[in-house]
């Protein structure tokens, strides 16, 4: 193993135990937003917010409201995929 991925799986260890892991996250969710749901929906959509697993997102497009809350599912997978982690358990919808 060389001395890269051995110190990077340390500090990534060190995030996921520590209060700032789920900070982390929130904020790489926050600037990969546009890459997971593409520019429609992340134009459409604000104000994400991710605590204890659950993401929160407004929108106020009645329409992809209801998109979103149909693939929820589907989106969480994406979510979690993209990221190669599985931190994203539900995801609600305001």
């Amino acid at each position: 193993m060389s001395e890269d991925k051995s110190i990077g799986s340390a500090f990534e260890k060190l995030l996921k135990k520590s209060p700032w892991g789920g900070r982390m996250e929130a904020l790489n969710i926050n600037d990969d937003w546009e890459k997971i749901v593409g520019k429609t929906i992340a134009r459409h959509t604000d104000k994400l917010f991710l605590q204890d697993g659950t993401l929160r997102v407004y929108t106020n497009i009645a329409p992809l409201k209801q998109e979103l809350l149909l693939e929820k599912i589907h989106l969480i997978k994406k979510i979690n995929e993209f990221y190669d982690r599985d931190f994203v358990k539900d995801i609600v919808v305001i």
